[in-house]
């Protein structure tokens, strides 16, 4: 089952960058995206970096054993729980 969702999770990461085109590590075509992602897509500083981001963590996120995997989808999860909370908007 692990295997299964790590595959899954990797998928998804995968997906969600542009073919072909540089910028954020999500549609920004999406209707319904909130004030963060606006804010990237919005901006090809931000939104380059939020790709090599994403590129950098599917990367180590494959060369990990399945219980590392975990503890790493885990500390992901709790980062976009804490960062709102935690950092106050400047956009």
């Amino acid at each position: 089952m692990l295997k299964f969702l790590s595959k899954i999770f990797l998928l998804i990461i995968l997906t969600q960058i542009p073919h072909g085109v540089l910028g954020a590590s999500f549609d920004c075509g999406l209707p319904s995206l909130g004030a963060t992602e606006q804010f990237i897509c919005k901006n090809p500083v931000i939104s380059d970096l939020d790709e090599r981001m994403a590129l950098v963590y599917a990367e180590n996120y494959k060369k990990l054993s399945p219980t590392n995997r975990v503890a790493y989808l885990n500390g992901q999860r709790d980062w976009l729980k804490y960062w709102p909370q935690a950092c106050k908007r400047s956009y």
